[in-house]
């Protein structure tokens, strides 16, 4: 295959509908966008009414220090300290929701490549196999572990605190902050789809990689 066949081929590819192997985690993504806009409905005395919450985000803060560093920032501590401490419940909630998911996206998987009860059955056609991100292909290894690797940054810089009180703030977060739309932004982003999409990049190139295999082997 020369290269503007294989190009040809790639843009077939592109252009394949999501399969229901692709929108295995659509409704984790959609449990967290619905759970994150609770931030337009706290009040701002929540903490000052509510003592218990008090704890609980103290508790919160002795595990994740961005939540301090933040509530000093925001003109509206008590709604960014309850919010993010919250959202970090919502962040591992979600990992739950994922793992607990891999079984189904598994059998999904199986129907997409056409491996197992569903040999020679598979919706994908198998042409296109190269260009599916697997841990094998040296190419899709470099990018899976390019996009693990921001992926970890971005956790960093939320977990410590950094995206506020460090270099990065330049880029105005710690203006943000102070409102509800930046909170919003802030622990979508940072705080949720960056562990989402780290949990399921794994997920989906361990998957890849065994269907893909099995394939090869006639399973």
């Amino acid at each position: 295959m020369d290269k503007e066949e294989k190009k040809k081929l790639e843009n077939e590819f592109k252009q394949l509908k999501r399969s229901e192997y692709d929108k295995a985690y659509d409704k984790v993504i959609n449990f967290f966008l619905v759970a994150s806009i609770v931030v337009f409905l706290i009040p701002t005395n929540i903490l000052s009414v509510y003592p218990i919450l008090k704890s609980f985000t103290q508790f919160m803060a002795k595990i994740f220090p961005n939540i301090t560093i933040y509530a000093q920032r925001s003109r509206w501590s008590e709604v960014t300290e309850f919010y993010f401490s919250y959202m970090w419940i919502v962040a591992l909630i979600t990992i739950v929701l994922i793992i607990m998911t891999i079984p189904t996206a598994n059998e999904k998987a199986e129907k997409y490549f056409g491996t197992g009860k569903y040999k020679h059955k598979g919706i994908l056609n198998h042409k296109y196999l190269i260009f599916v991100p697997q841990l094998l292909s040296f190419k899709y290894f470099l990018l899976i572990t390019a996009a693990i690797l921001l992926s970890l940054y971005g956790i960093y810089i939320n977990y410590t605190g950094s995206l506020i009180d460090g270099e990065i703030s330049r880029l105005k977060f710690g203006e943000i902050i102070s409102t509800r739309f930046g909170m919003l932004f802030i622990a979508v982003i940072f705080q949720v789809i960056i562990i989402h999409g780290l949990v399921v990049i794994l997920i989906r190139s361990i998957l890849n990689t065994i269907h893909i295999q099995k394939i090869k082997k006639g399973e």
